[in-house]
């Protein structure tokens, strides 16, 4: 009994000293000092005024993206410790279940979404997502997450006679009774103290997003324009007009796109048509954002489920091949998530660390150790001009 003791009590031990092993080896292999993900295809001229933008007092950068954006944990991270927002930026009226942006809470009453991936029916603004009143009186409520609680406000909205009223916490009350169900009218709504509440005055009232900023103020904003399975070319649905008037009242000084992972998941990838509508994006954006640096995202390890096991998608390595051919084609900077998960451990160890699900997505804190990456590596780029 004591030798089994004995040999249970070294096994004991052995465990221990292996488990505090693995851990010393996890810290070392999840250390962001790996070799950079950033790969940059980028003019001279665009690296220097990227570096100036961060370094200014207003900037203003926009993510678009699917789900790993549409969570906020990556971005999140971003708009903390790299761009240290003061301001809201651009939000979708109400947001559609598993996503969120933390810079704003929600609450409603008789509001449903309408989602321009899986409903085609609509004219749809920026970003893709209707919140329509189901009745006369529905309710949305939306509270800033901010220090700051006083901003100006522009809404986009369609309505067909009577509009709705805007109410905020100083009770001021405004009523928007403009007519339009042809295209998105943008109302304007100076010194607004949050939370605010919308109350529709009609049924099917639409409303696709507001924009949250104080004109008069140096701003610096981080928001993001995502949706869970969108592919690179969801924005073709968008109203092109509605995006412009966006981007003359606030435009971008750098756009991230961070798509690919959905559009791997088709039974037969077309290499060709994934780059001409993501490179039209690329041209859009740059048309309508003067001097706007852009900066692609590769996405994760893309996997998929097989009977009872998950494999690489068959798609992933021309998928990331094709990130970087646009890259390298528009001449643009790139940030490489599969690369960095390759080079610390890969994708198994990064599931056993619970960095990552099994599926493309990360964990909380994978998105976290993914952003901090990303915020390192580009310093580091940045610091050599």
């Amino acid at each position: 009994m004591r030798e089994l003791f004995l040999v249970f009590l070294i096994f004991f031990i052995s465990a221990c000293s292996l488990t505090q092993k693995e851990k010393k080896l996890s810290l070392k292999k999840i250390d962001t000092r790996h070799e950079s993900a950033i790969r940059s295809y980028a003019s001279y001229e665009d690296i220097i005024r990227l570096k100036s933008k961060l370094n200014s007092d207003s900037i203003v950068l926009r993510i678009f993206g699917d789900s790993h954006i549409a969570s906020d944990f990556f971005s999140k991270e971003l708009r903390t410790n790299l761009i240290k927002a003061n301001s809201i930026g651009y939000i979708y009226a109400l947001q559609p279940r598993y996503q969120q942006t933390t810079s704003v809470s929600y609450w409603s009453k008789d509001f449903e979404l309408e989602n321009s991936k899986s409903n085609t029916g609509y004219s749809y603004g920026m970003g893709g997502i209707l919140a329509k009143a189901k009745k006369e009186g529905a309710l949305i409520k939306i509270s800033s997450n901010l220090k700051e609680q006083n901003f100006d406000i522009k809404i986009f909205y369609k309505a067909k006679n009577k509009g709705f009223i805007l109410s905020d916490a100083n009770k001021q009350r405004h009523e928007i009774r403009q007519k339009s169900t042809k295209k998105f009218i943008g109302k304007k709504i100076k010194n607004v103290k949050f939370p605010i509440e919308i109350k529709a005055l009609e049924k099917d009232l639409q409303i696709s997003g507001l924009l949250i900023y104080k004109e008069d103020k140096k701003v610096r904003i981080l928001d993001t324009v995502a949706m869970n399975g969108a592919r690179s070319d969801i924005w073709l649905r968008w109203d092109k007009g509605n995006m412009q008037e966006l981007f003359k009242d606030l435009k971008n000084d750098i756009i991230i796109l961070a798509y690919g992972s959905n559009d791997a998941f088709t039974n037969h990838f077309d290499k060709n048509n994934f780059k001409n509508n993501y490179k039209k994006f690329i041209n859009f954006l740059r048309k309508n954002n003067e001097n706007v640096n852009i900066l692609l995202i590769s996405p994760p390890t893309i996997t998929q489920k097989e009977e009872d096991k998950y494999v690489l998608n068959p798609n992933f390595k021309l998928l990331r091949d094709s990130i970087y051919e646009i890259a390298k084609e528009e001449r643009l900077m790139l940030f490489d998530m599969h690369s960095f998960i390759q080079d610390s451990g890969g994708k198994e160890f990064w599931i056993e660390q619970k960095l990552s699900f099994k599926d493309v997505h990360l964990s909380i804190s994978g998105y976290k150790i993914m952003a901090d990456k990303f915020m390192q590596d580009l310093r580091s780029f940045l610091a050599t001009f």
